[in-house]
């Protein structure tokens, strides 16, 4: 497995434990403003496919690599998308199973937060393909496939679709383009106008993550390495202490603060000293959740 599909294999892990409950999902809308709708409404309808920018995780591998349209799956308690957007005042929200029927693959590809504290909101990105494009042959040999009737971000559930009604918000990357036009005629699609809120559009570029969220970080994949191991007591001649190197695994144990990295040593010696590599600092010195990298076990 490439460092980079194993990266994104951790970070589903790490935002699958960030979900619970459903909430029906009617729609799937996109934002943007006037301009934006008139071009598309002038040059036939078509709403194209742009690249991806460099927002989210910096490691996520559809970053400047694939092509789609972005999609929020996010609707109230009824299945309805809510009265109000950050990324523009009109909006196109199509009907979730059309879309799903247009581009029947999903897979999961990014997890990432924005802000600090009561502010801080997470994302999930979800990739749809059809079957035997491009993007599909990328996302299969790049990204974690999810079961459309069992994961749990975005989901079917006797014929009606669901997302997830934790904190996360789920953004859909839809990856062919769209006759909006089409869609609108038939029924399938609806145009309408929102109230903005904060600034009322996208950041050109992309956002990158927060770095020190403790919730979304995961350790970068690094080679085999001694450990400068930091010993918090004396060694006395007569007492021979074998210092062992462990990896930590972020997933081995769901109990944050807990030693977890084989049997707690119990003859009588110290406790464990848990510690990081001197080059990683993406989580703070005051986290509760367990540090990944090398910790030194007392015999």
């Amino acid at each position: 497995m490439a460092d980079s599909t194993l990266h994104v294999s951790r970070l589903h892990d790490a935002a699958k434990r960030n979900c619970y409950g459903m909430v029906p999902c009617n729609w799937m809308y996109r934002n943007k403003g006037h301009t934006y709708f008139s071009r598309i409404e002038a040059s036939g309808g078509v709403m194209r496919t742009q690249l991806k920018d460099d927002g989210g995780d910096p490691r996520s591998p559809i970053n400047g690599k694939l092509r789609g349209l972005f999609f929020m799956a996010n609707n109230d308690m009824s299945g309805e998308p809510p009265d109000y957007s950050f990324f523009g005042p009109v909006r196109i929200q199509i009907k979730s199973d059309e879309l799903f029927r247009l581009a029947p693959n999903l897979y999961f590809a990014d997890f990432y937060c924005m802000g600090t504290g009561y502010s801080r909101k997470h994302y999930v990105i979800l990739v749809m393909t059809k079957t035997g494009s491009s993007a599909d042959l990328f996302c299969r040999q790049n990204l974690v496939p999810l079961d459309t009737a069992n994961n749990p971000f975005l989901y079917t559930n006797n014929g009606r679709l669901y997302y997830t009604c934790s904190n996360l918000m789920v953004e859909v990357f839809y990856t062919a383009n769209l006759n909006i036009t089409e869609l609108q005629s038939s029924g399938k699609a609806i145009k309408t106008t929102v109230m903005t809120q904060g600034r009322g559009h996208s950041t050109r570029g992309g956002k990158p993550k927060n770095p020190s969220c403790p919730t979304c970080n995961v350790s970068p994949i690094t080679e085999s390495r001694e450990p400068v191991c930091n010993v918090s007591h004396t060694v006395r001649p007569r007492e021979l202490h074998t210092v062992r190197p462990t990896l930590v695994s972020h997933t081995a144990s769901p109990y944050q603060g807990e030693f977890w990295g084989g049997p707690e040593p119990n003859r009588g010696g110290p406790k464990p000293t848990l510690f990081r590599p001197a080059t990683e600092s993406r989580q703070p010195e005051n986290s509760a959740s367990i540090w990944e990298g090398w910790s030194c076990i007392i015999l």
